[in-house]
């Protein structure tokens, strides 16, 4: 019976706390280990505060999306505990500071205090904030996705202004109007320009969500719904917000309406019903409004920048690595399997092809991502992209090969095997590990406690390169 493959594993300490860790097959290692790779922070970049161009509005969503994300579903998780915590601490230090401890009373599972009848005011005070508290805590969820609603329509807010902007002729040729009395008002053409634009917007927000859709198919001659299937989300969470903020979450008769009518599910709600929301059914609202939003910025800047096209196409796909090593692997697949049709060129295309394969692969469906890949033809590419789908496939033999071929110093480096999501289930194979040390003369699991998230650039890394002169007439038409 051949020997079972073995590892160490180091546990450093230093200044008596714990530090990091080392995994490796070699002792000497152990020993003599080469630092722990230095990696960027996780990319959180702050709102531009002036979206004029559609680069500035989708990294404005982008951000702000990604707070809704992290920051905000993390509190929808802990506030309960955390209201619960708070509680418990200030009852325990008001009774240490105004009660006397009767050991006569307490037992393991008691303390008992004796408290004034003077001190039962404040300590009424106190119930009542903590109920507040309590009450703030479950109702947060409530709050966050009006909250997350009122972000998608500043969003698109500033993409229409941005498109209004660059095509001027498609806010003069609607029925907003200035009257010849009012041009005096305006210091120039420009700004009364820029009114009617405004008055446009803001128009067009006043109404309902999906009658934005319809607005837009029709103003800027697409097909935004067909083949949409979080559309029927889409409504139903706008819908819920609207519950929220007119009868604090009680169903109506419109809402009921307006659901069935886009196809809504509704299973048995009625009139009167009270309706919440959920770490899981806000988690869900994010990822619909992430995915409606980065489909219709993408789809316009390229109809309406269509010299910036290469720039959508690389946004969205560092976009969709992002969200594949943050492990939200579902939303990924849903914007990468609309935009690797419309990638100009034709590395950003296979590069969104293999996320959008990695994507699949990693929600357990292999033989779908597999088909993702056999469409292309990937014999006559570089090293890079052999080694990714090699990855994907699973083929850890040829995985081995290539990276013994490419070496130390080529590319994929030593970071991008520990880091890129495509080695995901890799870097646990023996095989892959062995052949890593082999190459690299290092462990391949370096951690220290600084380092929080595997972070890169993309799938497979992207770099400058010429950009073929776009096709005037290709651009997508829909969404889905």
């Amino acid at each position: 019976m051949a020997e079972k493959s073995k590892y160490f594993l180091a546990l450093d300490r230093k200044d008596g706390g714990f530090s990091g860790y080392v995994v490796t097959k070699k002792l000497e290692y152990l020993n003599n280990p080469p630092p722990a790779p230095e990696r960027r922070p996780p990319e959180n970049p702050s709102p531009p505060e002036d979206a004029n161009s559609f680069e500035d509005v989708f990294a404005w969503f982008r951000a702000t999306i990604d707070t809704y994300r992290n920051f905000l579903d993390f509190i929808i998780t802990l506030a309960p505990l955390a209201s619960s915590i708070l509680a418990e601490r200030t009852i325990t230090q008001f009774a240490q500071s105004n009660g006397q401890k009767r050991e006569d009373l307490s037992t393991p599972d008691r303390t008992v205090f004796e408290i004034d009848a003077s001190s039962l005011r404040r300590l009424t005070a106190h119930q009542e904030e903590i109920e507040a508290g309590l009450r703030g805590a479950k109702h947060l969820p409530e709050v966050m996705l009006i909250g997350l609603i009122s972000a998608y329509d500043a969003f698109l807010g500033k993409l229409l202004r941005v498109v209004f902007t660059r095509v001027p002729d498609l806010v003069l040729s609607s029925e907003k109007t200035i009257k010849l009395s009012e041009l005096s008002e305006y210091e120039s053409i420009d700004a009364a320009r820029r009114s009617l634009i405004e008055k446009e917007i803001e128009s067009v927000l006043r109404d309902s969500h999906h009658a934005h859709f319809e607005w837009m198919e029709k103003k800027f001659k697409l097909s935004l719904r067909s083949d949409l299937p979080a559309f029927t989300k889409f409504v139903e969470l706008c819908e819920r917000r609207n519950l929220f903020t007119h009868t604090g979450g009680l169903v109506s008769s419109q809402y009921i309406n307006n659901c069935r009518e886009f196809g809504v599910d509704l299973r048995d709600a009625k009139v009167g019903d009270h309706l919440t929301v959920d770490a899981a059914y806000y988690r869900e609202a994010v990822n619909v409004i992430c995915e409606i939003g980065i489909k219709l910025c993408y789809v316009l800047w390229r109809k309406f920048a269509k010299d910036k096209r290469s720039d959508a196409d690389n946004a969205l796909n560092q976009f969709c690595y992002d969200l594949i090593v943050r492990r939200n692997y579902g939303t990924a697949e849903a914007i990468l399997s609309f935009a690797s049709q419309w990638a100009e060129a034709d590395r950003t295309r296979r590069m969104m092809i293999v996320n959008h394969a990695n994507a699949i692969r990693l929600q357990d469906r292999e033989s779908e991502a597999l088909k993702v890949l056999d469409k292309e033809d990937w014999t006559a590419v570089l090293e890079e992209f052999q080694i990714s789908v090699a990855a994907v496939r699973g083929y850890v033999d040829e995985i081995v090969r290539l990276m013994k071929r490419i070496g130390s110093h080529g590319y994929p480096s030593a970071d991008d095997y520990r880091t890129w999501p495509v080695f995901r289930g890799m870097r646990t194979n023996p095989k892959f590990s062995e052949a890593f040390e082999e190459v690299f003369g290092q462990p391949l699991i370096v951690q220290t406690t600084s380092i929080e998230v595997e972070n890169a650039t993309i799938g497979v890394q992207p770099e400058a390169e010429p950009e073929p002169k776009p096709d005037q007439n290709s651009e997508p038409q829909s969404l889905h």
